[in-house]
């Protein structure tokens, strides 16, 4: 193996396990967050409708892509529960739309990041209770499982730097 190769090889390596190391990290971090933890609000409902994003043409896509968006009155952005696409939309919209009344309060737990500013709507929606009860409330841990992969991946790319090194070190010293 050539010195270029070497390097070009370790430099691929190392930025790949430092990414999948901090996006380990991050989605750990994501994966221990509770409704507790999150912004938390209670507001009146000042407007609610379905927005409906659109279909990309990609081969493995199911169609467009549906959300239930409300806003209340003393935040400025908007929140929208993901509903998912066709028939399962459906019966989703038919639900959100008949329970939430506009002019009713309402309490969410969310979480609001770079990602949601951008765009004014926040979807990270952990818990929403409407007149008492729990209405809407997500896995708290889906995000713990991709995050030890990653970590884990990482872990096995930096082994493979050692690897790498380690035969480059033979090769050159002719100790094959």
């Amino acid at each position: 193996m050539k010195e270029s190769d070497y390097v070009y090889r370790r430099g691929g390596l190392q930025i790949l396990s430092v990414f999948m190391f901090l996006l380990g990290l991050f989605l750990i971090n994501e994966g221990y967050k509770t409704p507790e933890s999150v912004t938390h609000i209670t507001g009146i409902i000042e407007m609610k409708t379905v927005t409906k994003e659109p279909d990309y043409g990609i081969k493995y896509n199911h169609g467009p892509t549906y959300t239930f968006v409300f806003k209340l009155n003393n935040l400025s952005e908007y929140l929208g529960i993901p509903l998912g696409t066709y028939k399962f939309a459906i019966s989703g919209i038919n639900y959100y739309n008949n329970l939430f009344q506009i002019g009713q309060p309402i309490e969410v737990y969310y979480d609001n990041n770079v990602f949601t500013k951008s765009k004014n709507l926040t979807c990270w929606i952990h818990k929403i209770n409407y007149q008492g009860k729990t209405v809407y409330q997500v896995n708290e841990k889906k995000e713990l499982i991709p995050g030890v992969v990653f970590l884990g991946m990482s872990f096995a790319a930096v082994g493979a730097l050692f690897y790498l090194k380690r035969r480059f070190e033979r090769e050159k010293y002719n100790l094959v």
